[in-house]
């Protein structure tokens, strides 16, 4: 279920809670559902379990899950969960936006693109489509 890129730039933690708050947004885990002990997933991953470690904490810190000593790590409450979910997509547009900035993509581009996937220009998220430019 969980994957890492071991040759992607973006720190092996990071790309743990990428996946987490993904199967998340896909419905794929829920509210109350339990995450792999952290040495369990450290084994499945072939990773440290301190890298599984951190990403357990900041996903707490931000309260996409929970802990409970003895019992393990949980998704957190539904209504916890679309604020949390909300507030960290929020914080990657933004610093995606900065990205396209600082490599000189112009506003009105953005805006075309930000139009075209609201109006239901892209169909899945292969960030594609044939008959449009933007």
């Amino acid at each position: 279920m969980y994957q890492l890129d071991l040759h992607s730039r973006a720190p092996i933690y990071q790309q743990l809670k990428d996946q987490i708050l993904r199967l998340i947004m896909a419905g794929a885990i829920g509210p109350g559902d339990p995450l792999p002990s952290v040495r369990v997933m450290a084994r499945e991953l072939g990773i440290n379990p301190n890298t599984v470690a951190k990403a357990y904490q900041d996903l707490e810190k931000s309260g996409l899950i929970y802990s409970v000593a003895g019992k393990g790590s949980f998704i957190s409450g539904s209504d916890q969960l679309g604020r949390q979910v909300t507030v960290s997509i929020t914080d990657k547009l933004r610093k995606i936006l900065i990205e396209l900035k600082n490599a000189g993509v112009a506003l009105e581009t953005v805006l075309q693109l930000t139009k075209q996937v609201y109006g239901g220009g892209y169909i899945d998220d292969n960030h594609s489509e044939p008959d449009k430019e933007i």
